[in-house]
């Protein structure tokens, strides 16, 4: 495999730096367990990563793939990061898949339109977002490989399966990662047993 499709030693260092910080708060979270039912799978392999954009047509942005090779998913069904269940490699084709049949299918016609905040193209659905959280319901935090105007390559979305708002939650995989972490720490993410992390406002 050529070493180009590698991820960048500094996007590595700063997605590690995140993660170590997520994953210090749940070993010391007094309601998991990682002993017993680590929280986290490990990386996805190289070839891992390279086959889901190749199923996608995306190559994904330096960060996320930096993050999936850390953690290709989740073990646990809980909310970590955003509205669900990070995904892995595997579901990431699979959730794509499914959006991607019903647009290809006609489902979406132009008149099917979402409201987003700016930055974020008026469609119900993009081939070139890419889920990378499910919330069993149909919603997902996406990539957003094709803003509008004003956007930026890499954003992370929310897409509604049944709502047309089209929330811009981050500039980047990264971004929204250090977020994240920020929440666990100082509390603003707060665990709600047998759901997961939520913000702590909406308790």
């Amino acid at each position: 495999m050529s070493s180009g499709y590698c991820s960048s030693k500094r996007e590595m260092e700063s997605i590690t730096v995140q993660w170590e910080r997520i994953e210090a708060h749940l070993r010391s979270h007094p309601a998991l367990d990682e002993s017993s039912k680590p929280f986290l799978n490990s990386g996805a392999t190289e070839e891992e990563i390279v086959a889901a954009e190749a199923a996608v047509g995306v190559r994904f942005p330096e960060d996320f793939r930096a993050s999936l090779e850390r953690h290709n998913g989740q073990a646990r069904e809980e909310v970590l990061l955003g509205m669900g269940a990070l995904l892995s490699t595997r579901e990431i084709v699979e959730q794509w898949g499914v959006w991607n049949e019903l647009l290809e299918g006609g489902s979406f016609e132009e008149d099917f339109c979402s409201k987003p905040e700016p930055g974020v193209k008026a469609n119900w659905w993009n081939s070139r977002w890419i889920p990378v959280t499910h919330d069993g319901g149909g919603d997902h935090d996406c990539i957003d490989m094709d803003p509008a105007e004003g956007g930026t390559v890499g954003q992370i979305i929310e897409m509604w399966h049944d709502d047309d708002i089209r929330p811009l939650r981050a500039p980047s995989f990264l971004s929204w990662l250090t977020a994240a972490a920020s929440g666990l720490e100082d509390g603003t993410l707060v665990w709600e047993e047998g759901v997961g992390f939520f913000p702590k406002q909406q308790k």
